[in-house]
C-alpha cells in the first residue's frame, strides 16, 4: 500500500512539472557599461490549462559562440500579472476561456569582452497540447536565445525589444492588423520578419540547469505549415519588413504558434536578432459584424467617386459622404456612387445594420 501511494505521489509530482503552460516569451539585454548587462527575460504562461509554476528562479546560460557553457544564472522569480484579453475586433468582446500571465525577470551579470561575443539561453518545456501546427505541440518546449556581439561589431549594444504582446484573440475571417515593431535603445537599424521559433527542453527535463547550448533546434511544424506561413490565413499572415506591421486574416479556429525575427544592424553588419515567439487563439465570431471600405488609390473621375465596400456580416448599409452641399449626401447601396460638386477634402463614413 505505502509503495503505491508513493508512486501516485510521485507520479502527480512529475505531471505537475511538466505539464503544459509555455505560449511565448522573448530575451534582451541592455549595456549598463563597465562590462555590466542587464538580462530581461519575458515568459508567458497560460493560466487556466497549464499546471507548472513559473521557474523560480529561471536560470540563463551563458555561452560562447561554440556553445561552451560560461556560467548559469538564476533570475528570481518577480511575480507575474494577467494579460489583458485584447482581440483584434472592438466589434467583439473576447471570452474568457483562455488566460495568459506574463513574468518579467531581470539580472544584472558581468561580461567582459571575449571573441565572438555570447549567447544568452533560456529554456522551458512544454507548449500546450491543442496547438494545430506542431507535430506533438505538448512535448514540444520552448528556446529563447540572444546573442552579445563582440566588441568589434558593437561597443556596448543594447538589443531591440518588442513594443507590444499581440492579441490573444483573432476572429476567423476578421483580418489582423498588428504593430509588432521593436525598439532599439541604441538606434540600430531593424529588419522584420516571420521566423521558425526554436524548440527546447523536453518533457523529461522540463527546466534544464544549465540550458543546453547552441545551436537549437526549430519547433516541428506540421505541413503545410512553416515559419512563414505559421497558420491557416487568407491572405497569409506576413509582416512588413520595414515597419513590423503583421496583417493576414486567420481563415480557421484553433491555437497557433507564431514566431517574429527582429534582425539589429548596425553599419550594415547584423550584430543581433531577438527572436520571439506567442500563440494566437482563433476562434468563430458569428455575431461580428464589421463595416469597412479599402483605401482608395484612385479617387474619382472628375467629381464622381465609386465606393467599394468590404463589410462582412452585414446586410444594411448606410453610406454618409460628408458633402457640405447638400444634406441628400447619403446612400443605402452596397457599392454607391457619389458626385461632388467641388474638390476638396471629405468626410466619408459607412454604418453597417445601423
Amino acid at each position: 500500500m505505502w509503495r503505491f501511494i508513493l508512486s501516485c505521489m510521485l507520479m502527480l509530482v512529475s505531471f505537475q512539472t511538466w505539464a503544459t503552460h509555455i505560449v511565448g516569451g522573448e530575451i534582451y539585454y541592455d549595456c549598463l557599461g563597465s562590462n555590466n548587462y542587464r538580462i530581461t527575460l519575458k515568459v508567458y504562461r497560460d493560466c487556466i490549462n497549464g499546471l507548472a509554476p513559473y521557474d523560480n528562479p529561471a536560470y540563463i546560460g551563458i555561452f560562447n559562440t561554440s556553445g561552451v557553457l560560461l556560467d548559469s544564472v538564476g533570475l528570481p522569480f518577480p511575480g507575474s500579472a494577467l494579460v489583458p484579453p485584447t482581440i483584434n475586433s472592438p466589434c467583439y468582446t473576447p471570452p474568457t476561456s483562455v488566460c495568459v500571465e506574463e513574468a518579467i525577470y531581470q539580472g544584472v551579470v558581468n561580461l567582459p569582452p571575449i571573441a565572438g561575443g555570447y549567447i544568452l539561453t533560456y529554456q522551458r518545456c512544454c507548449r500546450n497540447g491543442t496547438i494545430l501546427n506542431l507535430n506533438n505541440p505538448g512535448a514540444v518546449g520552448s528556446t529563447y536565445t540572444i546573442a552579445i556581439p563582440p566588441t568589434n561589431l558593437a561597443v556596448c549594444n543594447s538589443s531591440a525589444r518588442y513594443n507590444n504582446f499581440p492579441p490573444i484573440y483573432l476572429c476567423e475571417g476578421a483580418p489582423l492588423v498588428f504593430d509588432h515593431s521593436a525598439t532599439d535603445p541604441d538606434g540600430d537599424s531593424l529588419v522584420y520578419e516571420l521566423c521558425d521559433p526554436y524548440d527546447g527542453a523536453s518533457s523529461a527535463l522540463p527546466q534544464p540547469i544549465p540550458p543546453a547550448g547552441p545551436p537549437y533546434v526549430f519547433v516541428p511544424f506540421a505541413a503545410p505549415y512553416s515559419g512563414v506561413y505559421p497558420m491557416s490565413s487568407n491572405p497569409a499572415m506576413s509582416i512588413d519588413p520595414v515597419t513590423g506591421i503583421l496583417t493576414g486574416t486567420p481563415n480557421l479556429s484553433g491555437q497557433w504558434v507564431v514566431g517574429v525575427c527582429c534582425k539589429e544592424y548596425r553599419n550594415g553588419q547584423l550584430i543581433c536578432i531577438n527572436k520571439r515567439d506567442f500563440q494566437f487563439n482563433v476562434l468563430p465570431c458569428p455575431l461580428l459584424t464589421v463595416s469597412s471600405f479599402p483605401s482608395q488609390t484612385v479617387f474619382c473621375a472628375g467629381y464622381t467617386v465609386q465606393f467599394l465596400n468590404t463589410s462582412f456580416n452585414a446586410s444594411n448599409y448606410v453610406w454618409y459622404f460628408g458633402d457640405p452641399t447638400t444634406t441628400a449626401d447619403s446612400s443605402n447601396a452596397f457599392q454607391p456612387t457619389w458626385t461632388y460638386g467641388d474638390t476638396g477634402v471629405f468626410t466619408v463614413t459607412l454604418i453597417c445594420n445601423p
